[in-house]
């Protein structure tokens, strides 16, 4: 296999793995702040405080990048739902 074709292929899977972690996160609306554990619950919470993904749990960012929770080193709109959902669990 030339090098050229080698690229094109690694290129072409990752493009249809990021579009299908796209659509399992858009299909994850209903998942609860309960279901999370806490290394991803905490993740959630230093990233929405602006702190690097650097800084956390690797597993934990896995799993939410892979749910839609987040995108790059962001929340998603999914993912800021859940934060607020989780806060408002706290002062209740």
């Amino acid at each position: 296999m030339r090098l050229g074709d080698f690229n094109r292929l690694l290129t072409f899977r990752a493009e249809a793995w990021r579009g299908a972690s796209n659509r399992m996160g858009s299909a994850m609306h209903d998942i609860s702040w309960g279901d999370l554990d806490s290394d991803e619950k905490r993740a959630i919470a230093m990233l929405a405080a602006g702190v690097s993904v650097k800084f956390c749990d690797s597993a934990a960012l896995l799993t939410l990048i892979s749910i839609g929770l987040i995108k790059g080193s962001r929340l998603t709109p999914v993912g800021e739902r859940l934060r607020t959902e989780g806060l408002e669990e706290l002062a209740a």
